[in-house]
């Protein structure tokens, strides 16, 4: 039943249907507040209850992100922060079907509001979004964490880079940084357009630091219809 009313919620929230919504994810609250009002030696995986345990926090935790979405969509900020708090860290940090979601949700809210030039808020959004998925062990991310990584952090530098401040502008460079110490993503050519995009801020604009990029893109570049026109 949790699991029907969370798919229920989510269709309404899709189609903006956002006073159903509310009035499913009223009822779905019960069945979390059930779950975590089980004492901690309860949920002990034992035998064949450990899917079963697994299955009911991130049920949980995809109930939290739905009452995010749905504040977000309501117009409050403060409440979708909230609900994101509330959300189990370690759930996400094991679970990729939790946590890619979430990191999702936070970049679309983020780059609503970088949308509407609302630049601090929509940095703290995408700041969560980089949060969860540093959160998140080696071995429960998949494939396409990287891109989702990429997409989360090129859309920080540009909200970070729109501030025009010398903390926002080192704050861009640690993340693109970030991407190549601690993820080896540093050929990418994603990674090389956001360092470019970064190092033409800077006036006047290094040249040979510049020219240094632009060798490494050509050079690491397998070229494609998308990277050609990159």
């Amino acid at each position: 039943m949790f699991k029907l009313a969370l798919k229920a919620s989510r269709l309404c929230l899709e189609n903006n249907a956002l006073d159903y919504a509310s009035t499913v994810l009223e009822r779905c609250s019960e069945y979390a507040n059930a779950a975590e009002d089980i004492p901690p030696i309860m949920l002990v995986p034992a035998g064949d209850s450990t899917h079963e345990s697994g299955s009911l926090r991130i049920l949980v935790a995809e109930y939290y992100m739905l009452r995010m979405s749905h504040a977000w969509k309501s117009g409050r900020l403060d409440t979708a922060e909230h609900f994101f708090r509330k959300i189990c860290k370690h759930t996400l940090a094991e679970s990729a079907a939790c946590a890619e979601p979430c990191a999702e949700l936070c970049l679309e809210i983020g780059k609503a509001l970088l949308k509407q030039k609302r630049l601090d808020m929509a940095v703290s959004w995408l700041d969560c979004g980089i949060e969860v998925l540093d959160s998140c062990t080696e071995s429960s991310m998949e494939g396409g964490s990287e891109d989702l990584r990429l997409a989360t952090v090129a859309a920080a530098v540009e909200a970070l880079c729109k501030q025009q401040t010398p903390g926002a502008h080192q704050r861009a460079s640690d993340l693109v940084s970030n991407l190549d110490i601690q993820h080896g993503l540093g050929n990418r050519t994603a990674v090389l357009a956001i360092e470019l995009k970064l190092a033409l801020q800077t006036l006047p604009p290094d040249l040979d630091f510049l020219t240094s990029i632009l060798g490494r893109m050509v050079q690491n570049t397998v070229l494609t219809d998308s990277t050609f026109r990159m």
